[in-house]
């Protein structure tokens, strides 16, 4: 059982362990049964001050504490909304029908035209110039795979790239794909980009179990030979891998067949399914919390042998780094559909989700040729922070200042909704987190 009676002092237990946790201070440090009551008698004074503790424990050296970072505020002007970065979903249409599917990828088939795509370069290059930034980026993601609609994709990649070039602006290019590519776009790719994240479930027969074709035959072939070419040309490859009931078992044995076939990787990024779109479907139901975590534990051993990266979303070995958002769908993020709708989060993306008043926030004008946006609804998106950070199922827990709530639209049911105390993912940050905090103290 863990206590708290302060918004930043936690006391964390584990295997009869005790920890003195106060993640902004940039403290941990294993104390004993006696020092614990003691800690949980000066948090629930009304006059509780970080202070008090220190004279308890003399040993603490407040040099090498680190100073609370202030709350960030909310800010009631939309003035400052100048997007400098841009997420397109060049198609909703997909080669791969995988089981989990957050947008049932393939279903709708619609395409990102060049109309929408050059406007949305525009908007952030100008927006880069108008702040004086240096720098400005584009991430292709989906909806459906990005590289389905090649044309598009293709042409805005260039645009973008000779766009910011020609106006001394650095750009920074991403893709989320699935890596079904032929020899030729995968050599494109590495010609054109720098790092590429590729979604691969591990062993061959997961992969082709949880990420069949269209006409349901395999699929792990042709994405490992996506992935060795990358490597080849000295892209940095992100593996990304989605653990589901199949395969909650075996992922120490996922991630070693990941980092044996595939050596100069130097991240993987594993997180569970969760039930949503086609996984309503075919059943999805997320993995237990107790596998996951203990098969993490294990796997991330198995990674580091290999000098490899391993990353779960909610938790991480930097139990004492501050997270103001577990995204940026509060800042929001500027996103773009294929049909030139405008969202704060990749898994809402459709007027027909049930988020959709939510997260949709703008879209784009073809007579006028450019974006229009909601504040109202960029302002509400704004305020999830704080919202988040203040219900009681974030403000009591320790592992709220890395988590920093976690995805807001797998706590948001509906518009002006409350969080789901139900979220298991919430159980599995604390858990990882808890490790990570033992794991500090051995």
């Amino acid at each position: 059982m863990d206590s708290r009676k302060s918004s930043e002092v936690f006391v964390v237990e584990k295997d009869r362990k005790i920890a003195l946790f106060a993640p902004m201070r940039g403290l941990v440090m294993e104390i004993d049964s006696g020092e614990k009551l003691e800690v949980e008698r000066l948090l629930s004074r009304p006059d509780f001050s970080f202070e008090m503790l220190l004279k308890v424990f003399p040993e603490i050296d407040p040099d090498q504490l680190t100073s609370p970072v202030a709350e960030e505020l909310v800010v009631e002007s939309m003035d400052d909304f100048r997007p400098t970065g841009a997420v397109l979903f060049p198609t909703f249409n997909c080669g791969l029908r995988c089981v989990y599917c957050y947008s049932s990828a393939g279903i709708n088939t619609a395409n990102m035209d060049e109309d929408v795509s050059k406007a949305a370069v525009d908007f952030v290059i100008a927006n880069a110039l108008t702040t004086k930034r240096d720098e400005c980026s584009l991430e292709f993601h989906g909806g459906g795979e990005p590289t389905f609609n090649w044309k598009v994709f293709s042409f805005t990649l260039e645009y973008f790239q000779a766009r910011a070039r020609s106006l001394g602006l650095k750009s920074k290019v991403a893709i989320s794909t699935n890596g079904m590519l032929s020899e030729a776009y995968a050599n494109w790719l590495a010609d054109h980009l720098s790092i590429v994240q590729v979604s691969i479930d591990g062993t061959a027969d997961i992969q082709n179990a949880q990420r069949p074709t269209l006409s349901g035959s395999k699929s792990y072939d042709t994405v490992k030979r996506t992935i060795e070419i990358l490597l080849s040309k000295k892209v940095e490859v992100v593996l990304h891998s989605v653990v589901t009931e199949l395969g909650m078992t075996k992922i120490p044995e996922i991630v070693s067949s990941l980092c044996e076939n595939f050596p100069g990787v130097k991240t993987i990024h594993l997180e569970p399914a969760f039930s949503c779109g086609r996984g309503l479907l075919t059943g999805q139901k997320f993995p237990s919390v107790h596998a996951f975590v203990g098969g993490f534990i294990e796997a991330d051993g198995i990674a580091k042998l290999h000098g490899i990266e391993l990353f779960y979303s909610g938790a991480g070995p930097n139990i004492t780094r501050y997270h103001s958002s577990f995204c940026g769908a509060v800042t929001p993020n500027f996103i773009v559909s294929p049909t030139g709708l405008v969202t704060a989060c990749n898994e809402v993306s459709d007027l027909s989700h049930s988020q959709a008043g939510h997260f949709i926030y703008g879209s784009f004008n073809r007579d006028s040729q450019r974006f229009e946006f909601d504040y109202g609804r960029i302002l509400t998106l704004r305020r999830s922070r704080t919202k988040m950070q203040t219900d009681s199922n974030c403000s009591e827990c320790f592992a709220r200042f890395y988590c920093a709530g976690d995805c807001l639209a797998k706590h948001q049911h509906t518009e002006g909704g409350e969080v789901s105390s139900l979220n298991p993912r919430c159980v599995l940050n604390r858990e990882l987190l808890r490790h990570y905090i033992f794991q500090r103290l051995t």
